[in-house]
């Protein structure tokens, strides 16, 4: 009471600040057991970003996608024939360079079954222009009897034997030529010649090594690199042509990000059998420059939203 007057309790419950009891700690102080689930949470995010459909904020983190870095041609392995015996013959030449352009049908390398191979053409070679000069020869002498024979002037049993003659030399020009056919082909196996124009990317074998399974070397028809982003096929409606992408490393091969463009979205029905499919990537020209060298690298592509 002050003054005469007295003063009504106010009804309204008081609000107290709640009291937060720590696990393991003070009353009072931020609970230990929310620092470690707040902390289980931010790496969950941070593991997020290596997976599908990660959400976040900025621009180029709506959507994230593990790939690589390949290159944009055809690419293909050559290897060396296989003999008889079902082995690769030797390689005595090498006749080109990794990062060398070649044309199509050049000489690549050549195998130790290529000189053994040229000496007997060269015989067979040598006996077929014999043979089809003495044929030819005989063949004229067999049209200048026949008018004789006719006219009673010569024996008919001279032009039939000269007639036998001519037949067994064309036949043997006939199995001389198709011998060289033959050996013309064993020839082509000596050797390995370039089926397309391109750049040679690695050499897998030496000069005196039989070719192993991964052959001779490999060439591409571009050594211009393109980026593949693996996009989980329930995320395509969210990629179209065209999009903007920035790609980083996943190894950190590379400093900053590359620029890049959706240029081709394949489609659902060629997803692989864990529900992925490839979006592919055309590179910033100078960004594509840097990276040439880095085809196979393993990388982390953002889209843009």
């Amino acid at each position: 009471m002050k003054g005469g007057v007295v003063q009504a309790p106010d009804p309204r419950p008081r609000n107290k600040a709640p009291r937060l009891t720590a696990i393991g700690g003070r009353s009072g102080s931020p609970p230990q057991g929310w620092a470690l689930g707040f902390g289980a949470l931010a790496l969950m995010v941070m593991a997020g970003g290596l997976t599908y459909g990660l959400r976040s904020s900025g621009p180029f983190k709506e959507l994230s996608a593990p790939g690589r870095l390949e290159l944009a041609g055809e690419t293909r392995k050559l290897a060396g024939p296989v003999t008889a015996a079902g082995n690769s013959p030797r390689l005595i030449q090498l006749l080109v360079k990794e990062g060398e352009f070649v044309e199509r049908g050049q000489l690549l390398a050549q195998f130790d079954t290529g000189p053994a191979l040229q000496a007997e053409r060269r015989l067979l070679q040598s006996r077929y222009a014999s043979l089809s000069r003495q044929a030819g020869s005989l063949e004229a002498e067999v049209d200048r009897y026949r008018p004789l024979v006719q006219a009673g002037a010569l024996a008919r049993a001279d032009l039939l034997e000269r007639e036998q003659q001519l037949v067994e030399l064309q036949a043997g020009v006939s199995e001389t030529r198709q011998a060289i056919t033959r050996t013309d082909a064993d020839l082509g196996n000596s050797e390995l010649r370039a089926p397309v124009a391109g750049k040679v990317m690695r050499l897998y074998a030496r000069v005196g090594e039989r070719p192993g399974v991964m052959g001779i070397l490999e060439l591409s028809t571009s050594d211009r690199l393109e980026a593949v982003a693996e996009v989980a096929d329930s995320d395509l409606t969210r990629i179209h042509l065209g999009q903007a992408a920035r790609i980083n490393s996943l190894s950190g091969a590379f400093p900053g990000t590359l620029s890049a463009r959706v240029s081709r979205v394949s489609p659902a029905d060629e997803a692989r059998g864990d529900g992925v499919v490839e979006v592919r990537l055309d590179l910033a020209p100078a960004d594509e420059r840097r990276v040439r060298k880095l085809a196979g690298l393993r990388t982390i592509t953002h889209f843009a939203s």
